[in-house]
């Protein structure tokens, strides 16, 4: 066993863990439970976390028979589960304390959302030069493969972070957005647009400006595509329509385009 590998731990986009070319996630381990207190512990690994609060989370409405010894087994099976990873003993991940369970913050480990939080905070720093914030910004995006354990995302612990990362997230891009547009790198902002509203499909910035690098790029049949589409969404799912801001840009590209003006409620067709 070489203990001296690094535990590689992703929480933006679901749970995976890997070690070497070893690799668990909680795709192809479908069990919820396992994956749940291993997220949590993980989460909060600079602290014990005691039986009873793991029990709650488990079973909060307390209809367990026995809910310490049920605990142990989901404890048992949750190592058993990390012996993929390829150490030898579960027990030096997940350690059992004198009141609870503990992640083992000795093991060597590299968590997505602390390099994310890092890159994030670098990015806004003042005394960054531009284009070295615009390849920290460029890293931290890669970070963001989705929301804080999305397949969790009902969790009431779960929640707050999500909140907190997506927050940092949205941001992020309208940084990264500005930089590239200083640039006039405009393919690199419509790859970085559309990437985010596969994350977030209800963010309105994310549309205006891919659809500005839309037509900046000749593109312009696609841009008011992508105009109807977010135009459906907002209206169908959401009950609004487009700020002043998209409407104009729009109304501007039928203009240039001479397209006749149709009418906006019409476009919640598309």
């Amino acid at each position: 066993m070489e203990t001296s590998r690094v535990l590689r731990v992703n929480m933006l986009g679901g749970c995976t863990l890997s070690c070497g070319r070893s690799r668990i996630n909680d795709v192809t381990c479908r069990s919820r439970k396992p994956w749940t207190l291993l997220a949590y512990l993980i989460t909060f690994r600079n602290r014990e976390v005691t039986q009873e609060e793991l029990v709650e989370l488990m079973d909060p409405e307390g209809k367990g028979v026995n809910p310490t010894s049920a605990l142990k087994t989901l404890v048992y099976r949750t190592r058993s589960m990390l012996d993929a990873l390829g150490y030898a003993n579960s027990r030096d991940i997940i350690l059992a304390t004198r009141s609870g369970y503990a992640w083992n913050t000795e093991l060597p480990m590299e968590l997505d959302v602390d390099l994310f939080e890092v890159a994030c905070q670098k990015a806004a720093s003042s005394w960054i030069a531009p284009d070295q914030r615009l390849e920290t910004c460029l890293t931290a995006v890669e970070l963001y493969q989705g929301d804080f354990l999305g397949r969790s995302c009902g969790e009431d612990w779960v929640a707050p972070k999500a909140t907190y990362y997506h927050s940092m997230y949205v941001h992020l891009v309208q940084t990264t957005v500005d930089l590239l547009m200083a640039r006039e790198r405009w393919m690199d902002v419509i790859s970085l647009c559309e990437r985010a509203i596969a994350i977030d499909g209800y963010e309105e910035f994310f549309y205006y400006h891919l659809i500005r690098a839309l037509v900046r790029t000749g593109q312009t049949q696609q841009a008011l595509e992508q105009y109807k589409k977010m135009y459906s969404i907002f209206y169908k799912e959401l009950g609004v329509t487009p700020s002043m801001d998209l409407t104009a840009l729009y109304r501007d590209i039928i203009k240039t385009t001479r397209q006749p003006t149709s009418n906006l409620t019409a476009i919640g067709q598309f």
